[in-house]
């Protein structure tokens, strides 16, 4: 075992952290793993997946993404586990028939140093994506590419101050909304568009004319977890369609009862 503490349950316990975001009508609890650059720490992680991820991590011949992904996996694990807390405890059964099931989505995205899940009670979906801007990107480059021609326009005429900065947002929530639709980049990047207002808000446009298909993740809000700028794409209110704004998630100032 690593020096890490005796187990891993206690290790997650004591170098993760926890806390809760208000995003509209859902609680959404965020979950956050620092990367740790142990040897021995990796090997307790890689000995806690199954036989596939296993495999998996070996296929992976970058040794900082192995470590990432066998850290990642473990920590996961351990979330869904029974020990790991009562908010990811399987919710009761209605009648004595019934079995218990784990009624959550779960999101996951990960960054060079961190790792970082969503999770939200009740709702079948869910989507999250981090991201750390990186100054040696070409960002115009990068929107003529991927972006619509409505998001690329906004950003050349942004202020070059701010305009990194809203590259990095576009990006998280069009992430996001692919996270919470289970789809890649090739199968509907800009089925959901986000278009900038003088105001520094961002209109949302759902499955515009012309794309390849419908997109359904329809609440998006941005928000902020341990200085992480994050983006959520959740199920939206009955009745929502077409057009709407980017809402901010807040932190939960009581924490939910345990």
């Amino acid at each position: 075992m690593s020096e890490f503490n005796g187990d891993l349950a206690t290790a997650f316990k004591q170098l993760g952290c926890r806390g809760t975001l208000e995003a509209g009508r859902f609680t959404v609890d965020i979950c956050l793993w620092r990367y740790v650059d142990d040897v021995s720490f990796q090997r307790d992680c890689q000995a806690a997946l199954t036989t596939p991820e296993r495999q998996r991590a070996q296929e992976l011949h970058a040794p900082g993404a192995r470590s990432a992904f066998v850290q990642r996996r473990a920590y996961l694990g351990w979330l869904l586990g029974t020990d790991s807390g009562a908010i990811f405890a399987p919710t009761k059964p209605t009648s004595s028939q019934d079995h218990l099931t784990n009624d959550r989505a779960i999101s996951v995205s990960s960054t060079r140093t961190h790792a970082i899940f969503a999770v939200s009670p009740g709702i079948k979906k869910i989507g999250l994506d981090v991201e750390i801007a990186n100054e040696k990107h070409n960002i115009l480059a990068l929107a003529d590419a991927l972006f619509s021609a409505a998001e690329t326009t906004a950003l050349k005429q942004a202020d070059p101050g701010t305009a990194t900065d809203l590259f990095y947002r576009i990006w998280r929530l069009k992430e996001a909304a692919l996270k919470y639709r289970n789809c890649g980049l090739a199968e509907g990047l800009n089925d959901t568009l986000f278009i900038p207002d003088p105001q520094g808000g961002l209109s949302v446009c759902q499955n515009p004319k012309g794309s390849r298909g419908v997109s359904t993740a329809s609440a998006f809000f941005e928000g902020r977890f341990k200085g992480l700028d994050l983006a959520l794409a959740l199920p939206a209110m009955p009745g929502d369609a077409g057009l709407w704004q980017v809402a901010k998630a807040t932190p939960q100032v009581q924490p939910r009862s345990s």
